[in-house]
Parts: structure tokens; C-alpha cells; sequence
């Protein structure tokens, strides 16, 4: 259960496995509470979506699930429990690191690789680390990893293995990284565009919906050199696709929707309430860009029926780690706006705005 529900797409998860999980959940069983928890976490179906995985997991911690201490920390760490709330966070996943949960390690790892959520970034160490559980235990997660660190070091064909080696032991979000390393070489410049796409098609035919995008956007590309009937087959196809890759869970085809909308591309007329409808889904699948562009519509002048207001939205967007939202932050609180938020926005954003050479 642990492991299907924390490495698996649960925007796959079928309507009778969903089911069971809720009725084992309201039975008080830790792990269905958690993977029930996850459920709502990561597909944020519902309106009260983020309010049902906080309760979840505080159910499942209570129990003791070390996977519901990590869960959590999440969300504090992106203020989706109120105010971020970083030290909470990360005492949480040093108790679960410690006492040998799998999913701390990976969350902490991966900051380790990437620099993020204010880690020093460590490709060397996190390569010394992996190297010693792959010793331990061929635990799928591992390889993953491995593949990101390799390809962080700009070991593009060792990359590649590791990837491939995460495919086949399930880890379907490593097929748009493989189709990467596959086709780039280490300055980010495509060689090998036809390897590029090889490799998109058998992500996409594998359910991976970052592989749907980039094949559709690849696909869309022919469009200026089309004729009319084709042109119109392209748009049509382009929408399907990227509607079905956000189906899928990823927020960047929502932010492609949302752009093909807002400047009416592809012989797609320009729809305001459309652009802002996917945007939309885009921020509640925690996209920085979604964010970014919800926020310019507001504050061009577009009245949402929600009533969000541009800083609310700017404050949500920094949470999920949007530097520029960041910025407007502090700006915003300058001018004596978000004063409720004071401690939060002097900790995480000041010092944002600060870094930017923004000198208050």
C-alpha cells in the first residue's frame, strides 16, 4: 500500500481501488488513511481536497506511519497548513530520516540534489549516499534518483542507464528525463530529435503525462507549415492532448492550455474564462508558472468569479516557490498590504526580494 500509493501516479488510480482505500481509511486503518491522504494531496479534485489529506495524515501520524510525518512535512513546507513553516518541516522528515523511512530519505535527497527548500546543493554526497542503499536494498526510488544526480553531474549516458533501470522497476515519471538524456547532450542542445521523440511516444503510451505534453507541443510545431484542413486537425489534436496529460497530473499542460486560450493560438480564439480555468487547475497541480500567469490576468483586469484577488494569489504562488511571486510579496507588504502574514513574508519572502538586489 505505502509504496503503490507514494511512487505511484494516483491521477491512474482506478474508481474501485479509490473506494476501497476510503473504506479502509474510515475504518482507521494508518495505511489507507495515508494513501487516502496522498490521494487527495496530489490530485486536488476536491474543494476541500488539501483539508481531507491534512486530516488523513494527521490520523495516519498519530498511528505512528512514519509516511504521514513526511507527508505532512510537505505540506508545511508550501504552506498548505497556513504559514510555511520550514523548521516544522524538516524536524518532521529528520525524525522519519532517522528512523529509516524510505520516503524522508527520498524527499531528502532529492533536496540534496537540486538545492531545494534551502539545502546545499550536493550531487557528490547524494551520489555516495545512493550508492550505499543501492548496496542495501535495489529499492526503485533509488535508481530514479541515481538518474537525477548523474544527470545534474552532466553524466548524460550513465543518466540514461539509471533511468532506464527506474522504468522498468515502475518509476514511470522517469520516461520524459530518459527521453532528455537521450537526445540532449550536456549544454542542453537537441541532437538527436528523433530519439527525442522515440522516446516521448513510449512514455505518452506508458500513462506519463509530462511525455503527453512534450509530444503534443512537438507535434503542434508543423502548424505554420500546414494547410488549413491540417492546421485544424493539429489545433484539435493539441487540446485533446493536453487535456488528457492534465488528466494525468501535469500541471504544465494546464499552463499551455491556459496560454493557448489567453492569446488565442493556433486558430484557437482567445477565451479569458477559459485561459483562467486552467490556470487555475494548473495552481491546485502546484505550478509556479500557473501561478505567475493567474496573477498577470489579475492585475491586467480580469475579474474571476472566485473573487481571488491578485494578493492572495501572489502569496499562494510564492508558497509554492515562485521567486517572482516572492518578490511581489514583499512589495505588497511594503505598501501595508498582507500585514496578517507578517512573519511569514519578513522569514521566507524579505529575504527574497533582498537577493534580488531589491534593497528595501
Amino acid at each position: 500500500m505505502l509504496q503503490y500509493t507514494v511512487y505511484t501516479n494516483l491521477f491512474r488510480i482506478d474508481e474501485a481501488t479509490l473506494k476501497n482505500i476510503e473504506v479502509r481509511a474510515r475504518n482507521g486503518e494508518p495505511e489507507a488513511l495515508f494513501a487516502l491522504g496522498r490521494y487527495h494531496y496530489c490530485t486536488n479534485s476536491d474543494p476541500d481536497s488539501l483539508t481531507i489529506a491534512k486530516e488523513c495524515f494527521g490520523k495516519a501520524q498519530a498511528s505512528g506511519l512514519l509516511e504521514a510525518d513526511v507527508a505532512l512535512a510537505t505540506m508545511y513546507r508550501r504552506g498548505m497548513i497556513g504559514a510555511i513553516d520550514r523548521k516544522k518541516a524538516n524536524r518532521l522528515l529528520q525524525h522519519a530520516s532517522d528512523n529509516g523511512c524510505k520516503y524522508a530519505i527520498e524527499v531528502m535527497l532529492t533536496d540534496k540534489i537540486y538545492g531545494w527548500n534551502g539545502a546545499e546543493m550536493d550531487v557528490a554526497g547524494a551520489t555516495q549516499q545512493l550508492e550505499e542503499l543501492l548496496a542495501q536494498e535495489e529499492y526503485p526510488m533509488w535508481y530514479y534518483l541515481m538518474g537525477c544526480a548523474k544527470q545534474q553531474a552532466q553524466e548524460m549516458d550513465a543518466a540514461g542507464k539509471w533511468y532506464e533501470r527506474a522504468i522498468e522497476k515502475g518509476i514511470i515519471d522517469a520516461c520524459s528525463d530518459l527521453a532528455y538524456v537521450k537526445s540532449h547532450n550536456e549544454d542542453g542542445e537537441m541532437i538527436n530529435e528523433q530519439a527525442y521523440i522515440t522516446y516521448l511516444k513510449r512514455g505518452a503510451e506508458m500513462q506519463d503525462g509530462v511525455c503527453v505534453t512534450l509530444l503534443a507541443l512537438c507535434r503542434i510545431e508543423r502548424y505554420e507549415e500546414a494547410g488549413t484542413y491540417e492546421r485544424l486537425l493539429l489545433s484539435k489534436e493539441l487540446i485533446v492532448n493536453l487535456e488528457r496529460a492534465v488528466a494525468l497530473g501535469c500541471n504544465t499542460a494546464a499552463y499551455y492550455l491556459g496560454q493557448v486560450y489567453l492569446n488565442g493560438m493556433y486558430g484557437i480564439d482567445t477565451n479569458y474564462d477559459r485561459a483562467w480555468k486552467w490556470f487555475i487547475r494548473g495552481t491546485a497541480l502546484l505550478s509556479e508558472d500557473c501561478y505567475e500567469s493567474a496573477y498577470d490576468m489579475l492585475t491586467e483586469g480580469y475579474k474571476p468569479a472566485d473573487n481571488l484577488d491578485s494578493d492572495s494569489c501572489a502569496l499562494n504562488g510564492a508558497r509554492c516557490g515562485s521567486t517572482r511571486l516572492a518578490i511581489e510579496v514583499a512589495k505588497a507588504y511594503m505598501q501595508g498590504k498582507l500585514a496578517e502574514h507578517a512573519q511569514e513574508i519578513e522569514e521566507y519572502f524579505i529575504p527574497i526580494y533582498n537577493t534580488n538586489n531589491n534593497k528595501i
